[in-house]
């Protein structure tokens, strides 16, 4: 090749990889990944039929992923590749990133030219996206949490519990039959929260309400009292619709001395200076997170601003923790275990 054709091909590898994932998010949300794992195969008119697709468009699509070795083909027969397959393992990030935000992206340059713009989102995939990115990091660092408890908690509440996936996979997961409580304002969330309580196997002890936190929290009095409140990635929801004053008030409700409850918060600690963010993970995935975040008004904040913020709801920060590092070497993501004040003030 020419070195022409040379930087031609560099320049242009920014728009091969946004046709690449969009296709691909797109292709796993609509079952063509699933179906083409059989070891055996699939023609394509076995797959249009399967999904309802076209089947001449759907030819056009086999190709494409063929040419990027996604898929490969022979005698009519076509499979994943293992790339597909390694694709494939991590669609949750897919599924957040241009799935969720795809309309975020698609209004970026009028979003960047007022500040009072809202980025819309799809929460629904943001919701399910979010919560399959955490069976590989937070789930892992929520237990991790857990086992700093002097007991075993009996109930496990999640707020902002989106398509329910990471409370009924850690519910499924736990050595005891913890029962299960999710709630999220997203109706069509909930719908799939009920079938993955299913898929989990836990559905007999997980229930959901469409409600938002701090409803909950108002009028769920009935609630029993030592349960385990999970807030992962959802303070930064309540903070950047209801601000600082809203969290403290659902943080002492929650915490309120005599309840013995406890609360594990987990959130993206903002650092959008960070090296980190330099990183072969922090350019894949915190970079265009943070970015995200800005222009849908989502607020990220600091280690520091959330150790400050629960010190003055009067939280005793019992434990923290970050994702394993083989997982996520970044240190981004950081975990609290948080419990009522009263300890705290009588020593």
């Amino acid at each position: 090749m020419s070195q022409f054709e040379d930087d031609l091909v560099q320049a242009l590898d920014p728009i091969r990889y946004h046709f690449l994932g969009r296709l691909m998010q797109g292709a796993m949300n609509i079952g063509l990944f699933e179906a083409l794992r059989s070891r055996s195969g699939a023609t394509c008119s076995t797959i249009a039929e399967q999904l309802a697709l076209s089947e001449s468009r759907l030819t056009a699509l086999l190709r494409y992923f063929e040419n990027e070795e996604i898929v490969s083909q022979s005698g009519g027969i076509y499979t994943l590749t293992n790339l597909g397959e390694l694709y494939f393992r991590f669609q949750p990030w897919y599924d957040l990133l241009l799935g969720g935000y795809s309309q975020t992206l698609a209004d970026f340059s009028g979003l960047l030219r007022s500040s009072h713009s809202y980025g819309e989102r799809n929460m629904a995939l943001v919701g399910s996206g979010s919560c399959g990115v955490s069976e590989f990091d937070t789930i892992p660092l929520i237990e991790e949490l857990l086992r700093q408890l002097p007991s075993r908690p009996e109930l496990i509440i999640e707020l902002g519990c989106g398509d329910g996936s990471a409370l009924t996979s850690l519910g499924a997961r736990l050595e005891w039959p913890v029962r299960l409580i999710g709630v999220d304002p997203s109706r069509e969330s909930l719908q799939l929260a009920n079938a993955n309580a299913v898929r989990s196997g836990v559905n007999t002890r997980a229930e959901f309400y469409q409600m938002s936190a701090q409803e909950y929290i108002r009028e769920r009095a009935d609630s029993p009292n030592a349960a385990c409140f999970l807030a992962p990635f959802s303070l930064q929801e309540v903070l950047s619709q209801d601000g600082e004053p809203a969290i403290k008030e659902l943080l002492s409700a929650i915490l309120a001395p005599g309840l013995d409850n406890t609360m594990i918060v987990v959130e993206v600690a903002y650092s959008p200076t960070s090296p980190a963010l330099q990183s072969g993970l922090g350019r894949a995935y915190y970079n265009p997170y943070h970015f995200l975040h800005e222009v849908t008004d989502q607020r990220l904040e600091s280690e520091t601003f959330w150790l400050h913020l629960f010190d003055e709801a009067g939280c005793e920060v019992r434990f923290s923790g970050r994702v394993q590092p083989e997982i996520d070497s970044t240190g981004l993501t950081v975990g609290w275990l948080l419990a009522e004040c009263s300890s705290r003030a009588d020593s």
